[in-house]
């Protein structure tokens, strides 16, 4: 699947889509770091509508959702959880309504994190 998303991407690099399903599938790997950079550049090219009906604004959503799911979560397993309260407080700006995004706000709680005293 990797493969694949790298050569749409090779084709038209700003496809935020396939920017998100390459992070999902760098996540799987746990290759974080590379799920993170593959996250990020989605949501730089997100504006910019390259893909299969992103002017409609459900698929839109429903990317720009999932792009910023997956730089919580690499952000999280990198163990770096103040940058993924950041992301996921800019991904519910971005879509304020989203169920889905709320659902990370429990794990990047910067309350929930391990006493370390």
């Amino acid at each position: 699947a990797l493969e694949m998303f790298e050569k749409v991407l090779r084709r038209e690099p700003r496809h935020a889509e396939a920017w998100s399903q390459k992070a999902l599938a760098l996540l799987y790997l746990e290759r974080f770091d590379e799920a993170l950079e593959a996250a990020e550049r989605g949501i730089e090219v997100l504006p910019l509508r390259v893909g299969y009906a992103m002017t409609g604004p459900e698929v839109y959503t429903n990317v720009t959702e999932a792009l910023y799911d997956r730089k919580v979560r690499a952000l999280l397993e990198l163990d770096r959880r103040p940058e993924a309260f950041d992301a996921l407080s800019e991904g519910l700006q971005a879509c304020p309504k989203s169920e889905y995004l709320t659902l990370l706000i429990e794990d990047v709680s910067l309350d929930s994190q391990p006493d370390t005293q």
